[in-house]
């Protein structure tokens, strides 16, 4: 049975495989449930990663996100804003290292 269900996908359109994929996707969060970790791996239990349902996401995302005072945020926006201004650290790094050596 396997075989020919894997014999049928493989003769599939990319569309028609990612359709596939996405219904058998919601067929197992809805059996699973959508509040933890699904372990994906396949027959002979090798292991393909992890599928974070969306509301898991969210939550991780909320307890790691740090909570930022109305000044840290506005800094952060400011920042953010002007993005063409940045630079980049370790060519920094590199410039003062070379400005000591010349002192020093």
């Amino acid at each position: 049975m396997a075989s020919i269900a894997a014999d049928l996908i493989r003769g599939m359109s990319s569309e028609e495989k990612e359709e596939v994929f996405l219904a058998l996707l919601k067929e197992a969060i809805q059996e699973s449930g959508d509040s933890g970790l699904m372990h994906v791996e396949d027959k002979e239990g090798h292991s393909l990663g992890y599928y974070v349902p969306p509301k898991v996401a969210a939550e991780h995302l909320r307890r790691l996100a740090p909570v930022l005072t109305a000044e840290q945020r506005a800094v952060t926006l400011k920042a953010l804003s002007s993005l063409d201004k940045t630079f980049e650290m370790k060519e920094y790094l590199n410039e003062l290292a070379l400005e000591d050596a010349r002192e020093g």
